[in-house]
């Protein structure tokens, strides 16, 4: 591929997040969406880019080079394994399998055929929780001794659970501060309907720094707030992906407040274009922080199977 040319993609699932994924790539002058598949045939069509097909018109076609997967999680191993069986690069929604096994599988794959894999953690590639991090290990607000985090939406009733649902994206950003793998879990399941864990308290503990925290999950709360505070011994940094500011700090003793100016509303735009450069340069694969992510998954739901 000669860097003029525009990486031909293909797109499996066109619910409501894989209609937006659609928009911002078509919009990326580097990718050419050429061809989408959606399992139901009878929805409508419009504000989508590519021409239809089947699954099999994808897979087949050695001209896209990478496939964008937006479909249940439980349906992401399978399709997964096509693609990269295919020869093609992989775009995947999160969660990246129900399982940290096949995740492990589906790396090798990509590794032995010389592919990358990006996960969509969309929060992983936020400039506010970034800078909210920067900020917390300068030592502005001294040394860190907890984390309260929130994650609250309203989607009525659904099959995957608030752990699966929500905690994904809240331990995809924990494990920018720590491996996964050092911290450990206790969770609280605070409403379960139809055997599903609707509202929920994740407690976690870092084991080498003693950083502890929580993280509040609801799937059907009608004041949506997605939002990070980390506490340090003078002061407090906090991250609001609804209300701006995005990112402001606070001193204890003084009482100042520091806000950052920050607009949380574009970040697919980077995650698209994370992605074109992956794939056309040295950019590495996020696969690896997918990977923490579902083996830290698997544990929390051990949690709950014992309890």
């Amino acid at each position: 591929m000669g860097p003029s040319e525009r990486i031909r993609l293909g797109q499996i699932g066109c619910g409501n997040w894989g209609k937006k994924l659609n928009g911002y790539f078509a919009l990326h002058p580097g990718f050419e969406m050429a061809k989408v598949s959606a399992k139901d045939a009878s929805k409508p069509r419009e504000g989508l880019t590519g021409s239809f097909t089947d699954i099999r018109g994808i897979i087949d076609d050695r001209q896209i080079e990478a496939v964008i997967v937006a479909t249940p999680v439980e349906t992401h191993f399978e399709l997964a394994k096509q693609v990269l069986s295919a020869g093609k690069h992989l775009f995947c929604e999160k969660n990246f399998t129900v399982t940290p096994e096949e995740a492990e599988e589906l790396k090798r794959l990509a590794a032995s055929r010389s592919l990358k894999i990006m996960v969509d953690y969309t929060f992983t590639f936020s400039r506010g929780i970034a800078e909210m991090l920067r900020i917390a290990r300068s030592g502005v607000i001294g040394n860190l001794s907890s984390v309260s985090m929130r994650m609250c939406i309203s989607e009525g009733i659904r099959k995957e659970s608030a752990y699966s649902r929500l905690a994904s994206h809240i331990l995809s950003i924990l494990s920018m501060l720590h491996p996964l793998g050092e911290f450990s879990f206790s969770r609280h399941d605070m409403f379960i309907r139809d055997r599903v864990v609707d509202k929920a308290l994740l407690m976690f503990k870092h084991g080498p720094s003693q950083l502890n925290g929580s993280a509040y999950l609801n799937l059907n709360d009608p004041d949506k707030s997605i939002g990070v505070s980390i506490f340090g011994e003078t002061g407090v940094v906090t991250y609001d992906a609804i209300m701006p500011p995005a990112v402001r700090t606070v001193e204890y003793a003084s009482g100042n407040e520091s806000c950052i100016a920050g607009d949380e509303s574009n970040n697919l735009a980077i995650v698209v274009d994370l992605f074109h450069r992956m794939l056309t340069s040295d950019e590495p694969s996020n696969i690896d922080r997918a990977l923490q992510v579902a083996h830290a998954l698997k544990r929390i739901d051990d949690l709950g199977r014992s309890s």
